[in-house]
């Protein structure tokens, strides 16, 4: 018997059919709706409403939208139930208008944020003696506008790694060309236009290349490199600004031997993961956790990523255990490919691989634009070496990658991207189209894909009768056992898929219905 509401608050609208259910919200004495059976001539109270639903496994709720007997049933956040549905999210790409950070040639380009609106590019100037230089864009909407260069290294530099460490400070790392290719770090503060620099100091005295810098604390960063007179050995250390003064702790080996393409990034507080490739004779792609207490440094074991050639991979966390690594498979006619990466502990391990770019791909640059969502940009050498972006979309385990779309028309190399808000982001590069000036564009995404209202938590049952908007629903539960459905296969496990139907196999998102106890019932999570 099928439990439907034929009531109002004044009692029954109508008379049941014979053995047909139905109840009214009437309230009286703390007595709240009450269920009626149908004889065929009256309709006969039973008892509480309350009482019934908990016997016959279900519950009423208050329903939002139509709902249909037999549909899958989620939770909303205010208490009402609606059925499940997905809802299509356009697509666009706005490329903002650009600007040129460096009329002249243009090379080793990293950008970070400094606050909402303001951008930080670095750059060797090859048209004045490859000097560093840094220069602060202001974002307005989908423009940028740079103001004035400043000049951090009147050497030749190579390597340039920056990252933001708060209070309108950032801290630059780079290979000094004039002393011996000495990796050296330099504090850079902002006070509107002005630029205020700490005293260069170096943190490793012999040849350093491949720099990577990420942000401990305020005035604390932790510095990643190729240590090339030591055997190339992949080396970390922690230095922290001291009012104009850089203090550096000791000195920790993570790779022995040549290590190159070194990327690193922050896990949470005091735990950094980094990405490289090892080794001469195989250049594996690795990555590897560091644990951060003070100045002191150590490292959970080394995982393999790729165990082909690999090159110039980056990473980008997705939360505090998964993360995603963007890298070119040289072995696979240098394609683009990226894998996801999941951390337990000081443990890491990694899925099966995936391709993003078919051709020949350079300069991969990712960055987490919102939440499990990463824009990956590089050079598309399948595409006369236009700058190009996609937008990868992670969900519990799986990755559904979004079309390419082009932000740069022309040759696009050294491209490094920065998020600046949600579906927003600036992309750094040298533009090939103009003589190789350094130029930054902002990109405005937004996607076109179905947007399902179920999660792996919200599912609650299935609607027992047809009801409409703000009338009481009746659910079944847990434990209950719908018997109005068609077409399943006894004994097998069914799952909400985020359209509402049911399958035998988890959609994207895994929500779990019951067992099917023959081709019309299913035991709801049972």
């Amino acid at each position: 018997m099928a439990f439907i509401n034929k009531q109002d608050s004044n009692g029954v609208k109508g008379l049941l059919a014979k053995g047909e259910l139905g109840y009214d919200d009437y309230s009286a004495g703390g007595d709240t709706g009450r269920i009626y059976v149908g004889n065929g001539t009256t309709n006969i109270a039973l008892a509480k409403k309350s009482e019934v639903d908990s016997i016959a496994g279900g519950f009423s709720k208050t329903a939002s939208g139509t709902l249909l007997n037999g549909d899958t049933v989620i939770v909303n956040s205010d208490g009402t139930v609606s059925t499940i549905s997905q809802e299509t999210v356009n697509v666009n790409l706005d490329v903002g208008d650009g600007d040129f950070f460096n009329n002249g040639s243009t090379t080793y380009i990293d950008s970070t944020m400094l606050n909402d609106t303001e951008i930080v590019v670095v750059f060797s100037d090859n048209n004045e003696g490859q000097f560093g230089k840094i220069v602060k864009g202001t974002i307005n909407g989908n423009s940028i506008a740079f103001g004035a260069e400043n000049t951090f290294s009147t050497s030749p530099v190579e390597y340039i790694s920056v990252e933001a460490i708060g209070n309108n400070t950032v801290f630059i790392g780079y290979s000094n060309n004039d002393n011996g290719y000495a990796g050296t770090l330099i504090g850079a503060t902002f006070n509107e236009d002005a630029v205020i620099f700490s005293n260069p100091s170096v943190f490793n005295d012999s040849e350093t290349l491949h720099i990577s810098i990420s942000a401990l604390s305020d005035s604390t960063g932790i510095i990643c490199f190729q240590d090339t007179v030591e055997s190339g050995n992949g080396t970390v250390i922690v230095g922290s600004l001291v009012g104009n003064t850089i203090v550096y702790g000791e000195k920790y080996i993570f790779n022995a031997g040549l290590t190159s393409f070194i990327h690193s990034v922050v896990v949470k507080d005091g735990k950094i993961l980094m990405s490289y490739v090892k080794d001469i004779s195989s250049y594996q792609g690795a990555a590897r956790l560091a644990f951060v207490s003070g100045s002191a440094l150590t490292f959970g074991p080394e995982a393999l990523f790729n165990i082909d050639q690999t090159s110039i991979p980056d990473l980008i966390m997705i939360n505090e255990t998964t993360f995603i690594i963007g890298y070119q498979d040289v072995d696979n006619t240098y394609s683009g490919k990226y894998i996801i990466g999941t951390i337990s502990s000081s443990n890491i391990s990694f899925g099966i691989s995936s391709t993003f770019n078919s051709g020949y791909t350079a300069y991969i640059s990712l960055e987490l634009i919102t939440e499990n969502k990463v824009i990956i940009t590089y050079l598309d050498g399948g595409n006369s070496n236009f700058g190009t972006s996609r937008l990868l979309t992670y969900d519990n385990g799986s990755v559904t990658i979004g079309a390419e779309y082009v932000f740069n028309s022309e040759n696009s190399s050294h491209i490094h991207a920065t998020v600046i808000g949600d579906f927003k982001y600036a992309v750094s590069f040298r533009d090939g189209g103009n003589s190789n000036f350094g130029s930054t564009v902002v990109v405005q995404e937004t996607y076109d894909y179905l947007n399902s209202n179920l999660t792996t938590e919200n599912f609650i049952g299935f609607n027992t009768a047809t009801v409409s908007d703000g009338e009481q629903a009746l659910i079944k539960k847990v434990g209950s056992i719908v018997s109005n459905l068609s077409g399943l296969t006894p004994a097998k496990k069914y799952y909400v898929q985020e359209d509402g139907s049911l399958n035998t196999t988890p959609d994207k998102t895994e929500s779990y219905a019951g067992l099917a106890i023959s081709s019309t019932e299913l035991l709801v999570k049972g």
